[in-house]
């Protein structure tokens, strides 16, 4: 037992709900080949199309779950866990080899943030060839570790195709060359190892 609503030719069938705030529709849509619910006079709310692909906001989701939201300000999802012995988010993709993304951040034309299956973690680079990499230009291939106590950071960079560690924004406290030249407080490096210690400064040389 049960109820059949069908439309005539490419009109909708659908069944409207209303309150005092607005009108609900449920409806199927012939040119989408959808089950939509819209709240009349706004943005889709949900649509299931023959495809099983589903979309919240939005008519034609392109993925199997598709969430849209073009509100200034608002967040597109949120996952609540509010229990003391219970877990947060898993994404499972034993299906997949490890060239495929876990988990990847797109800004709709690079990939900012990337998890390979394998465990390799990419920021700034879809394509990371070690467990982590930091890909960025005109210096901004960094990691800072800070100390929010005190406020003191330290930053790892390169923007040469050396190693410095900064106690501070463009002053190097230890540079590492690819040639295996290091230097220490100063920027001079024509030793194998160069210290800067005020008027006491040193250089080694390999024999």
């Amino acid at each position: 037992v049960g109820i059949e609503i069908e439309s005539s030719g490419a009109q909708e069938a659908f069944v409207n709900l209303k309150n005092t705030t607005g009108i609900w529709k449920i409806k199927s849509d012939d040119s989408l080949d959808a089950f939509q619910i819209d709240n009349v006079g706004t943005a889709t709310a949900l649509t299931i199309r023959a495809t099983g692909y589903v979309g919240i906001g939005l008519d034609a989701p392109t993925e199997k779950f598709h969430v849209l939201e073009n509100v200034s300000g608002d967040w597109v999802a949120r996952i609540e866990q509010n229990h003391s012995t219970g877990h947060g988010l898993i994404v499972e993709h034993a299906g997949s080899s490890d060239s495929y993304y876990g988990l990847a951040v797109y800004d709709g034309s690079n990939f900012d943030f990337v998890v390979k299956n394998g465990g390799s973690v990419g920021i700034g680079t879809a394509s990371p060839t070690n467990i982590l990499n930091v890909s960025g230009t005109n210096g901004n291939a960094k990691i800072a570790l800070t100390d929010s106590t005190n406020s003191k950071t330290i930053t790892f960079e390169t923007d040469d195709g050396n190693l410095h560690i900064d106690t501070a924004e463009g002053a190097s406290a230890f540079v590492l060359q690819q040639n295996g030249k290091m230097s220490i407080s100063t920027s001079t490096v024509g030793s194998i190892l160069a210290v800067n210690a005020g008027s006491n400064t040193s250089r080694a040389n390999a024999n």
